[in-house]
Formats: C-alpha cells, sequence, structure tokens
C-alpha cells in the first residue's frame, strides 16, 4: 500500500497504519511512484483535494485498474480516464479487496 503525507508526523503515523510506502503529496506524485520501482498502482483512492491531483493520478493509474474518492472536488474531468479503461466509484463505498487474489474485491 502506498499512502501520503507531508509532515514527519503523519508519515510515520499512516507507516504505522500499514502502508509500506509514504510519498509527499506535496511533489510530483507520478515520479514518486515511478522512482519506488515496483510499477504502476492498480488501485488508487482519493480522500481528499481530488482536483489537486487528479491529473497525476491518471498518469499514474494502471490501465484497466480501479480508481475511488470521496471526497467533493471542484470538477473534474473523469473522461481522462477513459483512455485507460479505469472503472470511476464516487462516494463512501467501502470494498475489501484481496490483494492475493488479483485484487477482487466485495462490498464490505
Amino acid at each position: 500500500m502506498i499512502a501520503t503525507a507531508s509532515r514527519e508526523e503523519t508519515h510515520a503515523w499512516v507507516k504505522a497504519l500499514g502502508a509500506h510506502h509514504v510519498l509527499d503529496h506535496g511533489r510530483p506524485l507520478a515520479t514518486q511512484v515511478n522512482a519506488l520501482g515496483i510499477g504502476t498502482p492498480a488501485f488508487v483512492l482519493s480522500t481528499t483535494q481530488t482536483n489537486k491531483h487528479f491529473d497525476e493520478i491518471v498518469e499514474l493509474i494502471a490501465p484497466q485498474r480501479r480508481f475511488a474518492l470521496i471526497d467533493d472536488p471542484d470538477p473534474i474531468d473523469v473522461r481522462k480516464l477513459k483512455r485507460k479503461s479505469v472503472s470511476t466509484a464516487l462516494g463512501a463505498h467501502v470494498y475489501t479487496l484481496d490483494l492475493q487474489n488479483g485484487g477482487h474485491g466485495k462490498a464490505a
């Protein structure tokens, strides 16, 4: 799991919650993901400031995967995800993902 944090204490907090990698959301996200050398993310959940990070999310997410957001951003152009065939979920739907079984999930 990759999380973002910009302060030292929130970096430690998301690591304690189980993040394997922590990015600084004040810097370009796609560049940081590429630097990890782990490939492109299959699932992206945006909880806040989606409109600020949306173009980078579009850039970094793997084709034919899933994007979800739970905030209420200023308008974003979800058509940008179409060229990658990315599924989009809006709202507070919570899914449990079985990452060892191809990432298939079910509603929690």
